[in-house]
C-alpha cells in the first residue's frame, strides 16, 4: 500500500543537547572527587600509621624506659629502630642508663668493701692486743715467775706490739693514698739506679732464705720523675711478699725493660702463687693470697698500698699469667 506524500513527516534533531552533556560531565567530576576523597583518606591513614611507628612507638619506648628507670631499674636499655633524632635519643638515653649503671654498682662495691675494711680493721687490730693484755695481765698478777717464761711472754708482746704498729702505720699510709687531695713529690732519677740499690738492700735476705735470684738490669740510665720515697714502698712491698711467703729454693727474677715510650718492671716468683679465686681482687685491701697470710704477719695492705702508688704516678700494677713463674707483678710507668 503506497503512502500518499506529505502523510508522514520525520523531524530528525541533529543539534547536540546541552544539559545531556553537562549530565555526564556532572558524573565524571563526582567520580573523579571520589577518587580523590578516597586516595586521601588511604594517604592519611598511611601517613597515621607510618608517624604512629617512627614517631609514637619511640615516644612510648622512651616513656618506658624513664619509668623504668625511676623505679630504680638501671639495667634499663630501649631499643628501636630509628634513624633520625630518635635514634640520638635512643643511643644518648643508653650511654645514660650504662653510666648510672656502673655508677650505682661502684658505688655499693665501694661501700661494702668499706664495711669489710672496717671489719678486718676490727679483726687485725683485736687479735694482736687480746694476746697483749693475756700476756700483760698474767706478768702483772705474778703468774709466771720463771725468767725463761717471763722473757718468752715479753717477746711475744713486743711482737705483737709490732704488728699492731705496722697495722696502724700501713693504714695510714692506706688512707693517705686514698684520699685525691693527697699529692707526691715527683723529682727526676735515675730509675735503674734507684731499682738497683733496692735490690741490694734485700740481697742478704735472698740469700738466707736459699732464694734462686735472677736479676735483669739495664746499664744505661732511665731518667723518670717519680717520688722515691713512696716507689721504693711499692717496689718493698712486692718483694717484702716474694720472701715473707715462699719457701727456700724459690727461683725469683726481677726484670727492668724500657724503650721510647714506657718502663716495665718485672718482680715474679715460682714460689706458692696465688689462689685463682683471689687474683682478680689481690689489689684490694685486706686481701690475702693464702690462707698462711694470715700467720705469717701480712696485713693484706701491702699489695694495696703499692697499686695505688703505682696509680699516682700514672702507672699500672697488675698480675701476669707465665709458664715459667707462678706470681708476675708488672709495674708499667709512661715516659
Amino acid at each position: 500500500m503506497k503512502v500518499p506524500p506529505g502523510i508522514v513527516t520525520l523531524n530528525v534533531d541533529i543539534a547536540p543537547s546541552q544539559d545531556k552533556y553537562i549530565k555526564k560531565a556532572a558524573i565524571y567530576i563526582l567520580v573523579s572527587i571520589f577518587i580523590i576523597i578516597v586516595f586521601l583518606t588511604v594517604s592519611i591513614f598511611l601517613y597515621a600509621y607510618l608517624t604512629t611507628k617512627k614517631v609514637v612507638m619511640p615516644l612510648k619506648k622512651i616513656l618506658q624506659g624513664i619509668k623504668r628507670m625511676t623505679e630504680e631499674d638501671y639495667s634499663t636499655r630501649i631499643n628501636f629502630n630509628a634513624e633520625n633524632e630518635f635514634g640520638e635519643i635512643r643511643d644518648a638515653f643508653n650511654f645514660m642508663a650504662e653510666k648510672i649503671e656502673t655508677s650505682i654498682f661502684e658505688r655499693n662495691r665501694m661501700e661494702n668493701l668499706k664495711q669489710q675494711l672496717l671489719s678486718d680493721i676490727s679483726h687485725d687490730l683485736k687479735t694482736p692486743l687480746t694476746s697483749i693484755m693475756g700476756y700483760s695481765k698474767a706478768l702483772n698478777d705474778g703468774v709466771v715467775e720463771n725468767d725463761k717464761k717471763i722473757k718468752q711472754y715479753l717477746n711475744i708482746i713486743y711482737n705483737k706490739s709490732k704488728r699492731t704498729v705496722s697495722l696502724i702505720e700501713n693504714l695510714h699510709e692506706f688512707t693517705k693514698l686514698d684520699n685525691s687531695k693527697f699529692l707526691i713529690s715527683k723529682e727526676k732519677c735515675d730509675f735503674c739506679e734507684f731499682v738497683q740499690e733496692i735490690v741490694s738492700e734485700y740481697y742478704n735476705e735472698f740469700e738466707e732464705k736459699d732464694f734462686e735470684l735472677e736479676i735483669n738490669l739495664p746499664e744505661d740510665e732511665i731518667i723518670y720523675e717519680f717520688d722515691k720515697v713512696e716507689m721504693e714502698r711499692a717496689i718493698s712491698n712486692i718483694i717484702s711478699n716474694i720472701l715473707k711467703y715462699n719457701e727456700a729454693g724459690t727461683k725469683a727474677k726481677i726484670e727492668l725493660t724500657y724503650d721510647s715510650s714506657k718502663i716495665q718492671l718485672i718482680i715474679a716468683d715460682d714460689g706458692v702463687g696465688i689462689n685463682e679465686n683471689l687474683k682478680e681482687n689481690i689489689f684490694e685491701p685486706f686481701v690475702r693470697g693464702d690462707k698462711s697470710r694470715y700467720t705469717k704477719g701480712g696485713t693484706g695492705l701491702g699489695l694495696s698500698i703499692a697499686n695505688k702508688i703505682v696509680q699516682k704516678h700514672g702507672g699500672t700494677l697488675t698480675l701476669e699469667k707465665c709458664k715459667k713463674y707462678k706470681t708476675v707483678f708488672k709495674l708499667m710507668f709512661k715516659l
